[in-house]
């Protein structure tokens, strides 16, 4: 594995100050550079004024053709070749404040046109590949189902020829026949998430009988068996597609719950063709059974023998769950020739994701709304198949095996009623898993657990309770540990942001009165920026924890204002203290964001760009629980806490990659 000595020679410019948004690590963990004779010079917190990091307003006389010039230098992405791209302008009375919008139109059809805010160009390209795709696809349609219709058998196959004959020419009606009804009906429900007893909805039924009086409409029986077979022709596509190729094929694999409480096993996999990296889902595999690793290690083969790579498959990439080494070794027993958890890589946005909740485990107040039924001790448990129980409450109870029961956040505002008594209110390693509980669950405790697999929430506990409790004792023995009242201080701070967001949110009358507050103060200009609401935190993603604190600080002022007209919101409002704090831990969490942003970009970074991000990941860390930043700021004591949890994790799951020798080749 890459280490910091590899690195080129550091430059003065390397090392930015605690608040500059540059993730190069500190320069007392980079080596001295060879012959320097000067000690580094600091840079100050500047920040180059450009088209990208000023407002609408600010950039309002500029040119059109200039304002996307300069975006377009800053795009990497080649989703943005598919559009051609315009400006849009708005400002009052039509519109609250001055606001401009990118317009991305496609190539292939002027009526298929993308519009996102100018400043918001940073959340990715998610939205201009799926409208990419959606367009390649129609273009295509005509060719993959000519395709298909020579492998159809039987019934359907005169149907698909049918349907293939007409989408190839444009702007010609589609002849009715059973066959080709039959097969619009399965694309439908295949492709729309449509469920198959649609075709017994009484208006649907009548809008059929309006178009083509007569019409007989399959049973929903008729349509599942039908995309059944369609699933069985695109396997035996896989599996041509496939028979000459020479290279190898890799696999990621994650556990996935519907809402009906249905679990299943995800698989995508990844090869290298024609000069280009390939990635496909492969399936999703349907788990009946308890989640054991001998369990998905025979579900997944069956999988692979289905689709014909069976003797293609080189690594798994799995979660750090114990049941997925498990899952390795014993796919290593049914097909030898994959060689186990040496072929076992790591997820490594899991892994973020895993550090970042461990880190903000520490912000969070224990909840104090405990159910009844819990206290006393009865559980739903998990049904015969093995899959996830279906209370949301009782289920990160039963998960996490603590002494005393897992805990949600109330409706109340933090602080405002008595704790009660869990028996063990004294214990770190407690305190930790009733956070966790909190964290999980605090804005929905009634949905947001549901369907969610017991092992992997046991698993997530058990890595914050190890993290916390070691680096508790760590910093100990520096003599940094937090008095009651910092603790107090700490925890209240996402607990009331995000219990704000919720209760806003849910509330149409509290929305609109900020709505009201906002819109006045934009109109003023005592507010600026694109953030207009309350964002609401997702318990399963980290970062909006992060995107819900910045929204909340972003709006400080007006949350001030709703919070006068609204007494009883009082417990939701920050103190000066927290606020500060609050300051400090959005910084903070920027080394998070940064890779957490990279993963969900369009292009998945690969392991000799993973490792040194990773590195410098635990340079920041390393830093921060020091407790002075480059510049010489001083670090909360909170922050170094958390810092050092988040850094247990990473040196954990660090220490385990090495045993899979992919890592070590790739770098």
């Amino acid at each position: 594995m890459a280490t910091a000595e590899d690195a080129r020679p550091p430059q003065p410019s390397d090392f930015p100050s605690h608040r500059t948004r540059s993730r190069a690590p500190p320069p007392d963990i980079l080596p001295t550079p060879p012959g320097a004779s000067e000690p580094v010079k600091k840079r100050g917190n500047t920040k180059k004024v450009t088209i990208m990091n000023q407002t609408d307003e600010q950039i309002w006389g500029l040119p059109d053709e200039t304002i996307i010039a300069a975006h377009k230098k800053s795009w990497h992405s080649p989703e943005y070749d598919h559009y051609t791209v315009s400006l849009r302008r708005r400002e009052p009375p039509d519109f609250p404040a001055k606001a401009m919008d990118l317009v991305f139109t496609c190539h292939h059809n002027p009526n298929h046109v993308v519009y996102r805010p100018r400043m918001g160009t940073s959340q990715g390209t998610t939205n201009l590949k799926t409208s990419r795709l959606t367009c390649e696809q129609k273009q295509r349609e005509g060719s993959v189902l000519s395709r298909s219709a020579s492998a159809a058998p039987g019934a359907l196959s005169s149907g698909v020829a049918d349907l293939s004959s007409t989408r190839t020419a444009t702007a010609v009606t589609i002849p009715y026949s059973e066959k080709t009804h039959r097969i619009l009906i399965a694309l439908r429900c295949a492709r729309s998430y449509r469920p198959f007893n649609f075709v017994k909805d009484p208006e649907y039924a009548m809008e059929v009988e309006m178009l083509r009086p007569g019409t007989k409409l399959p049973h929903p029986s008729t349509v599942s068996n039908d995309v059944r077979a369609i699933h069985t022709f695109a396997a035996q596509r896989v599996c041509a597609y496939f028979s000459d190729y020479d290279g190898v094929v890799h696999c990621a694999m994650d556990g996935w719950s519907s809402p009906l409480v249905a679990s299943y096993l995800g698989v995508v996999i990844s090869w290298w063709r024609d000069g280009k990296l390939r990635r496909a889902t492969l399936d999703f595999l349907k788990l009946k059974a308890s989640h054991t690793g001998q369990y998905q290690a025979e579900t997944v083969h069956k999988a692979f023998e289905f689709f014909g790579l069976v003797d293609l498959i080189h690594t798994m990439c799995m979660d750090n769950a114990s049941n997925c080494d498990t899952t390795a070794r014993s796919y290593a027993l049914i097909s030898p020739r994959f060689l186990g958890v040496l072929w076992r890589t790591r997820c490594t946005p899991h892994e973020i994701q895993l550090m970042a909740r461990t880190f903000l485990s520490y912000f969070f107040q224990p909840g104090n709304s405990i159910p009844s039924a819990v206290r006393a001790g009865t559980k739903r448990k998990a049904g015969k198949s093995g899959g996830p129980v279906r209370s949301s409450k009782r289920l990160a109870t039963s998960a996490t095996n603590a002494a005393s029961p897992s805990t949600t956040l109330s409706d109340s505002a933090p602080g405002t009623e008595e704790a009660e008594d869990s028996g063990d209110s004294d214990d770190t390693a407690q305190e930790t898993i009733e956070s966790f509980g909190t964290i999980l669950d605090a804005d929905d405790p009634e949905s947001q657990l549901e369907g969610q697999d017991p092992a992997q929430i046991a698993h997530v506990a058990s890595v914050i309770q190890e993290a916390t409790k070691a680096a508790d004792h760590a910093l100990a023995l520096e003599r940094v540990k937090l008095t009651a009242e910092e603790k107090a201080t700490a925890q209240g701070i996402l607990s009331k942001a995000s219990g704000l967001a919720r209760k806003v949110n849910d509330s149409p009358t509290l929305k609109s009165q900020l709505d009201r507050i906002v819109q006045a103060d934009i109109a003023t200009g005592l507010l600026k920026g694109q953030m207009e609401r309350l964002p609401r935190r997702v318990a399963t993603r980290w970062n909006s924890d992060l995107h819900c604190l910045r929204g909340y600080l972003h709006l400080f002022t007006q949350v001030k204002k709703l919070i006068a007209e609204q007494p009883a919101l009082e417990g939701f409002l920050l103190t000066p203290e927290q606020h500060t704090l609050a300051l400090e831990l959005v910084d903070a969490l920027e080394v998070f964001d940064e890779p957490t942003r990279l993963f969900s970009s369009t292009e998945l970074p690969l392991i000799h760009q993973v490792v040194p991000m990773l590195e410098d990941l635990a340079a920041w860390l390393e830093m921060m629980t020091r407790g002075v930043t480059p510049d010489g700021k001083e670090i909360p004591k909170v922050i170094r806490l958390a810092a050092q949890a988040a850094l247990v994790v990473l040196r954990k799951y660090e220490a385990l990659g090495k045993e899979c020798e992919v890592y070590e080749i790739a770098m």
